[in-house]
């Protein structure tokens, strides 16, 4: 039995020397590997009809080689204010075709400058990159019912108030579940 254990040890080391080598090497290759930078790029096209003002956005995806990437996902958002800090809202997403291009209409909803950022998430090969553009919008079509659009600039005010009366409330009912314990331990105590 001794020197069955003697012989154990020797054949676990060199076990564990052959995985190391054998997996070393596939994770020194691995770490090798090189991604490849990627270009984005978008421009606009405005279309005005009797629906009102609308924007074609058509982003461009290269290789750092310059060459079009098709089949990859591209993400368009908007940027907009919202209590002092700024939000991306996801407007769309396509996917570009043998020339690396995705175009997307862009319906603004109200007048003003927009900004819209495009990105790409990168995959295994490639890696992410993103742009943006300035689109000035100088005309809205008006819902059906007249209404204008509810953006999150003119509820801003209405949030706050609302937050407001809701700790308000909160602190209410704290002060009277602290006065209803003080009531009971005093009448307890009697």
């Amino acid at each position: 039995m001794h020197i069955g254990r003697f012989w154990l040890k020797p054949i676990a080391l060199l076990a564990l020397i052959a995985c190391t080598m054998m997996f070393g090497t596939t994770v020194l290759a691995a770490d090798s590997i090189q991604m490849m930078g990627t270009v984005l790029t978008v421009s606009q096209q405005l279309k005005t009809d009797k629906s009102g003002q609308h924007i074609v956005l058509t982003a461009r995806l290269t290789g750092s080689d310059s060459q079009p990437m098709s089949d990859e996902s591209i993400s368009f958002g908007e940027m907009q204010s919202f209590m002092g800090n700024e939000n991306l809202i996801p407007l769309g997403s396509g996917v570009t075709n043998a020339l690396g291009t995705v175009s997307f209409t862009y319906v603004p909803l109200v007048t003003g400058t927009h900004t819209v950022r495009v990105f790409f998430s990168g995959d295994g090969n490639y890696l992410g990159s993103q742009s943006s553009i300035v689109v000035n919008v100088t005309s809205v079509t008006p819902p059906p019912n007249g209404d204008a659009p509810l953006t999150l600039a003119s509820i801003s005010c209405w949030v706050l108030l609302a937050v407001g009366i809701v700790v308000a409330v909160v602190w209410i009912l704290l002060a009277a579940v602290i006065v209803g314990v003080r009531r009971s331990i005093s009448h307890a105590s009697r």
